[in-house]
């Protein structure tokens, strides 16, 4: 595998870790995938990520890394100078660290209940 590849669904949460790796310039490659049980895609999924969870971020080693956030600091670290994350010391760090956990702790979740018009 060339470039990370990233498996995810629109309305999923994948735009972000794009968009997180476009700032970086760092090559991609995506791949969309439905985890509904009929989906035809779905064991292709469930074969990358047993837990089938997306966005799923499959790394030039092989290993598989999920969560928005965590996808974001492995992206930091790896393209530093893209300051994705404010670096140690800066007084904006504490600040990231909290709203980025409350968007995704308090906020995301609500558009998993919330975006299906027959519920």
């Amino acid at each position: 595998m060339k470039n990370p590849l990233l498996l995810g669904c629109k309305g999923c949460g994948n735009a972000i870790v794009e968009a997180a790796f476009a700032l970086a310039g760092v090559p991609l490659d995506t791949e969309e995938v439905d985890y509904s049980p009929e989906s035809p895609t779905r064991e292709r999924h469930l074969a990358v990520n047993p837990l089938a969870q997306v966005p799923a971020l499959v790394l030039h080693d092989g290993r598989v890394l999920t969560e928005s956030l965590a996808i974001l600091h492995y992206l930091d670290d790896l393209e530093p100078g893209a300051t994705l994350i404010p670096p140690p010391g800066d007084a904006t760090r504490t600040a990231f660290y909290r709203w980025s956990v409350f968007l995704v702790a308090a906020v995301y979740p609500t558009y998993t209940y919330g975006d299906d018009p027959k519920k």
